[in-house]
């Protein structure tokens, strides 16, 4: 169980919650997910208007630490608490969902849900939750081999992206265009994308960045110029260093 100092009118919930978030962002899920489970167990006591929150953000937690039955209990409970009207939250729900199935590699149940958190950002009119779905989506096809229609999803997902201007997002799905170019052998289209990436990530996505330039060392040494490909390792690998 988590201690945090609780603000002065902040509710006890609220605490707990924010204290998640900040764990969260320090890549510390084991003690976000405390949090979260404290938070539940009051919430269960004196307000239960917020267990779907809660709860959601708890299965969060528990699948990205590899707790896949955890995670499903609490979603499916978040699920029936939940305001049947509320699409955006049935839609985060619905990815939640696939989102356990993706990391158990059950990819036909992961694109299911994802389709159906689609239908739902559709139903909103949530272009980012629109353009989360078809990328979600995307990935799936991308780890199914069915890497044309990765391509066609993350081109859709892209049109969002770059309305609302999102350089890192961008550059991620650029980037994972290439990687389907790739995939498929097309090796021009996969330098065009690569670059491409790589110019939107020098300025906002460093990750993106060092996988771009070992993209383009695999196209390099695909057309034998293996300096150039070594050059840029060399350079990924600083990169990845610093």
């Amino acid at each position: 169980s988590c201690t945090v100092m609780s603000q002065e009118k902040e509710s006890p919930i609220d605490s707990l919650f924010n204290a998640a978030k900040q764990y969260e962002s320090n890549s510390d899920l084991y003690n976000a997910s405390l949090c979260y489970s404290d938070a539940i167990k009051i919430a269960r006591n004196s307000d239960e208007s917020r267990l779907p929150e809660l709860l959601l953000a708890y299965c969060r937690a528990l699948t990205y630490l590899g707790d896949y039955s955890g995670a499903l209990i609490n979603i499916e409970e978040a699920e029936l608490r939940a305001p049947s009207d509320n699409e955006s939250l049935r839609g985060r729900l619905m990815t939640a969902y696939g989102t356990i199935y993706f990391f158990q590699g059950n990819f036909d149940e992961a694109l299911k849900y994802y389709e159906k958190a689609l239908e739902c950002a559709e139903n909103y009119g949530k272009p980012l939750g629109i353009s989360i779905s078809q990328t979600n989506i995307a990935c799936v096809y991308g780890e199914k081999k069915e890497y044309e229609k990765a391509i066609e999803m993350f081109e859709k997902s892209l049109v969002a992206q770059e309305k609302a201007k999102d350089s890192s997002s961008i550059a991620t799905t650029i980037f994972n265009i290439a990687q389907c170019h790739l995939d498929l052998k097309n090796y021009g289209e996969a330098y065009k994308s690569l670059n491409k990436a790589l110019e939107v990530a020098e300025k906002s996505n460093t990750e993106i960045l060092t996988l771009c330039l070992q993209g383009l060392a695999k196209v390099e040494a695909h057309n034998s110029n293996f300096e150039e490909a070594e050059r840029l390792l060399d350079r990924s690998e600083s990169i990845a260093y610093e």
